[in-house]
């Protein structure tokens, strides 16, 4: 037969078990955007619990869809580039700018957010 041996009880303190909090340092400015954003929760919870419709929340535009673009190959007389290059550099736009515009002037169908001077990103 198997006895039971009398342990001493442990003695554990109850602190020791909670886990530690670190101290937040105060922003205030994020501490403003945390409560401006909590009022406007608590406004729409109370005009949802009320039967008011809840007040309409600003929605971004939707991004244009950019256009699928098409690359191609034109071979030119040396002349004719050089001419090209001369008035793209003048007009500070693109040659590829100036054969969609005479495209257009010509009747073809070019949309106008298509027609950008030079596609190149802006430098900072």
């Amino acid at each position: 037969m198997v006895t039971k041996t009398n342990r001493p009880s442990l003695k554990v303190d109850e602190n020791d078990l909670l886990p530690q909090r670190k101290a937040l340092s105060s922003d205030d400015e994020e501490d403003s955007r945390i409560l401006a954003a909590a009022d406007q929760l608590s406004a729409r919870h109370s005009a949802l619990r009320d039967g008011s419709p809840p007040a309409a929340l600003p929605r971004p535009a939707p991004a244009p869809v950019p256009t699928i673009m098409a690359s191609w190959k034109l071979v030119v007389p040396d002349y004719l580039d050089r001419e090209l290059s001369r008035s793209a550099a003048e007009r500070r736009v693109s040659k590829g700018f100036l054969v969609l515009e005479a495209l257009a002037q010509a009747g073809y169908e070019i949309r106008s957010e298509d027609l950008i001077g030079d596609r190149r990103r802006k430098r900072q």
